[in-house]
């Protein structure tokens, strides 16, 4: 297991909240131009279930050293950097100077969607992983049993784990209020939401809705671009979080720098953006 994997959302060693490198920024092949029919995870899958996003170029593990002597708390690990890792990479990961805080998975909810359920259930075991981040899917005739296959699914995972719902954009509860509804009726504290680090969502809700919906279930906020905001937005959105009691985590989950389906810069250039947002992050708590 990673060293301090048991480092609760909260309580990171630094001042705030814990804040995680997203491994999916180091990414340069998000979108898949490589087979994927040999990778031990994947084997045990058809075509279709988890490639779509591409197999992975960059090994997780050789980042983490460098991301823990920059600050960062721990790691959210993009699912295709597990399903698509070798034994040996999978072993460096769960045993690497920073713990996977969040696996962030991207299995259905519905019925046909068990086999990822169960890899995922997997991994995060093997990884030592202490929150799971999971999206809906669209269908409002199968809320019922997307709820009922996630609590059978989560009775699975050791009790500490987090379970974090994206409340993502496109998906059922994508609103702040059916969102806070969602978690109320699962009712177990471990289900937690995340809310997204931009003043006004497409949708039109404002980040300071999407946190007072969520009061005190609100969990895990995904922080990408940090530093295009400028301090003065970063700073007014993190006292937000603070002014509503957030005892949560954060992840810089993209940075600036990602292109949707371009050639991405050089990962190196990604990293250091990321550590310019994880320094603003830093700097906004700490005022």
């Amino acid at each position: 297991m990673n060293k301090g994997a048991g480092q609760g959302a909260g309580a990171s060693c630094s001042s705030g909240w814990p804040v995680y490198l997203g491994s999916i920024l180091l990414e340069p092949n998000r979108w898949p131009d490589r087979d994927s029919s040999c990778f031990p995870y994947v084997t045990r899958m058809t075509r279709e279930a988890g490639t779509n996003q591409g197999p992975p170029r960059t090994l997780v593990s050789e980042w983490m050293g460098r991301a823990a002597s920059d600050g960062f708390d721990g790691v959210e690990l993009w699912e295709n950097h597990a399903l698509f890792a070798s034994a040996a990479e999978l072993r460096a990961l769960a045993s690497g100077p920073l713990p996977i805080a969040v696996y962030s998975s991207y299995f259905d909810l519905e019925d046909e969607g068990k086999l990822r359920r169960e890899l995922a259930q997997e991994l995060v075991h093997s990884l030592g992983a202490r929150g799971v981040k999971y999206n809906f899917g669209h269908d409002n005739s199968r809320q019922a049993e997307s709820i009922r296959n996630l609590r059978a699914w989560a009775e699975g995972l050791d009790p500490a784990v987090r379970l974090i719902d994206e409340c993502h954009s496109g998906g059922l509860y994508a609103g702040p209020a059916d969102a806070a509804a969602m978690l109320a009726e699962l009712g177990d504290a471990r289900f937690v939401g995340t809310v997204h680090f931009k003043k006004v969502y497409d949708d039109g809700h404002s980040f300071v809705e999407w946190v007072k919906a969520l009061g005190p279930r609100l969990g895990h906020v995904h922080a990408p671009r940090v530093a295009e905001y400028g301090m003065s937005a970063v700073r007014e959105m993190v006292k937000i979080l603070q002014d509503h009691g957030f005892a949560g985590s954060i992840t810089v989950e993209f940075t600036t720098g990602i292109h949707w389906g371009a050639p991405q810069p050089d990962v190196e250039t990604l990293y250091r953006n990321a550590v310019a947002d994880l320094q603003m992050l830093k700097e906004a708590m700490s005022t």
